[in-house]
């Protein structure tokens, strides 16, 4: 093997392998600095998407509540009547992650593929540019969907949050009788990561998991409704936003762990190709060597 590889060959692959080891561990840095800015923002939406949720289900008494965006649930075995279904799937705008995308559409294929039966139609919301690859899935699988609107990358819903939420809230209550799910990956630490389908509209009551039922609260004269629509509309952003962030942080988690990989492996092929080269280098000094004391033995 030494003898036919080209010394010159050897030199441009190590410098190869070495601007690789660089890009690789830089792209590391980066995925760890918004990693750690991301999980904070993520840990402080979190700790929000909590407070809403406890006042919406506790304090707000949704028995009490007539509203578009409520569903009082009496018997909790019933099975769903056939409705119109809408996902608003999130996925990522950038690749060199792995296969999370993938995953994610998988799963989500076989959730759909279980209940089809259930379905009157199926509507799409996507948000992340990698969910052109889930339009493909569907159609070779020949599931009918209808897309509402063009697929919003993560930067374009993160500055246009409340357009975008207005737009599915329209959508809602346009498409009456419908349920609206969002799914996102979900970070959880390290090594485990959590496929998440989570129920935004509409907000289902159930009569065993009300705690306050008893206590009705005496609102404002003509505040209630505007009340009740202003914490509405802060949850619904709130889950949404959180379901982006999740998705965001696991997306750079998996990004930093495969080019700590990638850097690892570039590192140690640079190793072998540098003791490889030496190799060579030093072949070619005995070699060298050698037919000089060849030469100075013939005279």
């Amino acid at each position: 093997m030494i003898f036919l590889l080209n010394k010159k060959f050897i030199k441009d692959k190590k410098n190869s392998v070495k601007y690789a080891y660089k890009i690789t561990k830089s792209m590391e840095m980066i995925s760890i600095s918004k990693f750690q800015n991301l999980f904070k923002n993520l840990n402080i939406n979190r700790i929000y998407n909590h407070f809403l949720t406890n006042l919406i289900r506790k304090k707000l008494n949704l028995y009490y509540v007539d509203h578009i965006f409520v569903e009082k649930v009496f018997n909790l075995n019933k099975i769903d009547r056939k409705i119109n279904i809408l996902y608003i799937v999130i996925a990522t705008d950038q690749g060199l992650c792995g296969n999370i995308n993938f995953s994610l559409f998988n799963q989500l294929i076989i959730k759909i593929s279980k209940k089809t039966f259930f379905y009157k139609k199926l509507y799409f919301f996507l948000i992340g540019k990698k969910n052109i690859s889930f339009i493909n899935i569907l159609k070779k699988k020949k599931i009918s969907f209808i897309l509402i609107d063009k697929i919003y990358s993560l930067k374009e819903y993160t500055n246009n949050t409340s357009i975008v939420n207005e737009k599915i809230i329209s959508f809602f209550k346009l498409k009456k009788p419908i349920k609206i799910y969002v799914v996102n990956n979900s970070y959880v630490n390290k090594k485990i990561f959590s496929f998440k389908i989570k129920d935004l509209l509409p907000i289902t009551c159930s009569f065993k998991k009300n705690y306050d039922f008893f206590l009705n609260y005496v609102y404002e004269y003509k505040k209630k409704e505007k009340l009740i629509n202003f914490i509405f509309y802060k949850y619904i952003d709130s889950v949404l936003y959180n379901s982006v962030l999740e998705n965001m942080v696991f997306e750079y988690s998996t990004r930093m762990l495969i080019m700590k990989n990638a850097a690892k492996n570039a590192d140690n092929l640079y190793k072998e190709l540098d003791i490889l080269y030496n190799k060579i280098r030093q072949f070619n000094i005995t070699k060298e060597i050698t037919e000089l004391v060849s030469s100075l033995d013939i005279f």
